[in-house]
């Protein structure tokens, strides 16, 4: 999901950087960065982090950072598994979803992606500009974002489960943040229906849906208020014959949760406000994702020192 990412931000999304240590022993096959989605300093992201060096700290050189996907705070981290003498390079990008610009724009940084995204720099009006891609010192490898692997749909129903009594006379409500392209938010919106029916199985809820808060876009001006109407007519509708439970889809507890929950001040439902994050099965799915990708040759495709945006007649034809 798009956020406020900060993207020439001087703060280093350093808020959360764990520095990987310099081998006594000599080289170290594999060293990991963790990217999130966040915006910055985040209690629960820290908590999150704490937990993933307890568990593979020894392991692994590893960085972490959340926020900024920024040419240089990137640099800085690679420099430091370089130091640590790492072979190899494994991202893991602890993202909700594939389709985030700022994911798209962490492929481009790395040499993943010829061109930088178009919604993240649009987002910035910095479509003229040059972004500088990072100095990759190792091979690299990039794996997926969470997407609908079965640990959202099992967090989520935790979540919901945290709040029921009943489960038969309860109804979920599952609220995420879209995005601004149609295509884009299809596909999030099938993925987010697919895990409310795993959590519908799960727990025997009366009813469990998915809404999704989508930005306003250039040629739909009022698609925000649109979709804010639509939540509320979903929780309207289904607190006539239940109890509504609403769980949000988001990493952390930030700003735009408590923004949606105020704009439901006048409806009846439970609410629970934790995101995603800490939850030690999601350290879990970062040592799966590791396990998955180490074999995998280098994904490195492009090491110019940069690319502006396509013309328009390219973007097309090009990722």
């Amino acid at each position: 999901m798009l956020r406020p990412l900060l993207l020439l931000s001087l703060c280093a999304c350093a808020a959360g950087a764990v520095p990987a240590q310099a081998s006594p022993w000599g080289k170290q096959p594999y060293g990991l960065v963790i990217v999130g989605e966040g915006g910055g300093a985040d209690a629960d992201w820290d908590k999150f982090v704490a937990e993933l060096r307890k568990a593979f700290g020894k392991r692994y050189p590893m960085e972490t950072f959340s926020g900024p996907v920024a040419t240089r705070d990137l640099q800085q981290s690679l420099d430091r598994l370089k130091a640590a003498k790492v072979q190899k390079i494994i991202v893991v990008p602890v993202f909700l979803s594939s389709q985030d610009p700022a994911l798209e724009q962490l492929q481009y940084l790395l040499g993943l992606r010829q061109f930088p995204s178009e919604a993240f720099l649009s987002s910035w009006k910095m479509k003229a500009q040059i972004v500088p891609r990072v100095k990759v010192p190792a091979p690299l490898v990039l794996t997926w974002a969470l997407d609908d692997d079965p640990v959202i749909a099992e967090i989520l129903y935790s979540r919901a489960k945290e709040m029921s009594r009943e489960p038969r006379k309860e109804s979920v409500v599952i609220v995420g943040e879209g995005l601004a392209k149609d295509a884009d938010n299809a596909v999030l919106q099938r993925r987010l229906d697919g895990l409310s029916q795993k959590v519908a199985k799960q727990g025997g809820f009366s009813a469990v849906r998915a809404v999704l808060l989508r930005p306003d876009a250039e040629k739909a001006p009022m698609q925000a208020e649109r979709t804010e109407h639509a939540l509320t007519k979903t929780i309207r509708g289904l607190s006539y014959t239940s109890r509504v439970i609403v769980v949000p889809y988001l990493l952390t507890r930030d700003g735009r949760a408590r923004a949606w929950r105020k704009n439901l001040d006048n409806l009846f439902f439970r609410w629970n406000e934790k995101g995603l994050l800490p939850d030690a099965r999601l350290g879990r799915w970062v040592d799966a994702q590791v396990g998955s990708f180490r074999d995998t040759a280098d994904m490195v495709r492009f090491k110019d020192a940069g690319q502006a945006l396509p013309p328009p007649e390219r973007k097309r034809n090009v990722k």
